[in-house]
């Protein structure tokens, strides 16, 4: 039968060749040696019907039929083989042979399978725990604070910054802001900025200005030759620094006996606070005038100007000597 023969490979087919004397069948393609494999079993049947080579092929065949004269006569009580029991025979053997591959199969697919989750499961990625992540931002934050710090003390920052806040933390630099503070406040009005030109910004509304035309003011320097900027200023400085620096040179407590040289001043502080609020008490609240020689409109001037008038300046004057008790009470 054809469809056998096709389901044969080509070495099977060779040696069917053989046994049926088909010559040539090694060279032969496998489509070409079944044609003419089935066509000499064909016109051979009784030669090869027999042989056990081709049992299948006849056994299947159109040619194997019994005929009608055969299907008539009843067959030998003797010829006739307990076939039943063969099938039954081999029924059980292929169950049973089933049964063990099924369960060689399910073993070995249960013997496999941990192996393979374990595989799988080592691929896939899980997330950390938060245990992990405490740990992995730790192990970030110590490195950037390394790295940080180091930064800090090649540049020279650190001892920059610690000698700024040396100098800031000294009674001097207090007194210093407060004259620099009144003295900011006396040249709004001693020295007025004038409208020097205007100054166009191309893009201005993109660049936040709510006008194009930007106004340049500079200070009128042209005041320094008038009055209006020496008599204001010269009894800010009298009443500011000058008398009070001179009184805090002649009354000095640092330089008293038994005092460490380290110590010593040149001008001491808290006598500069207190002359300083005194004189400020006698110039612009007592009408201490010198003599004429200091106008009531140059002393409004001023206290109309500083910060917080004459008031201010006594503010300031008390804050100093406060700040001077405390630094000669640490030095001790």
């Amino acid at each position: 039968m054809t469809t056998w023969l096709k389901g044969q490979r080509k070495a099977e087919l060779v040696d069917l060749a053989d046994e049926a004397d088909l010559k040539g069948a090694n060279a032969m393609k496998k489509d070409d040696l079944v044609i003419k494999l089935d066509e000499r079993l064909k016109a051979n049947q009784a030669k090869y019907g027999k042989t056990a080579a081709f049992s299948q092929y006849y056994g299947t065949s159109a040619f194997n039929k019994p005929t009608s004269h055969e299907m008539n006569v009843a067959p030998d009580p003797a010829d006739v083989k307990p076939a039943k029991s063969k099938s039954r025979r081999q029924t059980t053997g292929t169950a049973e042979s089933s049964t063990d591959v099924a369960t060689s199969t399910s073993s070995a697919v249960a013997n496999r399978t941990p192996r393979a989750l374990s595989n799988v499961a080592v691929k896939i990625p899980l997330p950390a725990s938060p245990k992990e992540v405490s740990a992995m931002v730790d192990r970030h934050t110590a490195s950037i604070s390394r790295r940080v710090s180091t930064y800090v003390e090649e540049s020279g920052v650190e001892a920059y910054m610690s000698d700024v806040r040396t100098g800031m933390s000294t009674i001097q630099f207090i007194q210093l802001f407060f004259i620099v503070l009144e003295a900011w406040g006396l040249s709004r009005e001693t020295l007025p900025w004038r409208l020097a030109f205007t100054l166009t910004v191309p893009f201005s509304q993109y660049l936040g200005f709510k006008d194009s035309v930007v106004p340049v003011s500079f200070p009128d320097f042209f005041v320094l030759l008038t009055s209006r900027f020496w008599a204001p200023s010269l009894l800010w400085v009298a009443v500011s620094i000058v008398i009070p620096l001179s009184v805090a040179w002649l009354v000095n407590m640092t330089s008293a006996s038994g005092v460490s040289r380290k110590h010593v001043a040149r001008f001491d502080p808290l006598t500069y606070s207190v002359a300083k609020a005194i004189t400020t008490y006698l110039v612009f609240t007592k009408g201490l005038r010198f003599y004429n020689f200091v106008s009531e409109i140059t002393v409004d001037i001023v206290n109309a100007t500083l910060p917080g008038g004459s008031t201010g300046m006594q503010i300031g004057a008390a804050v100093c000597g406060v700040y001077a008790l405390y630094d000669a009470v640490l030095r001790k």
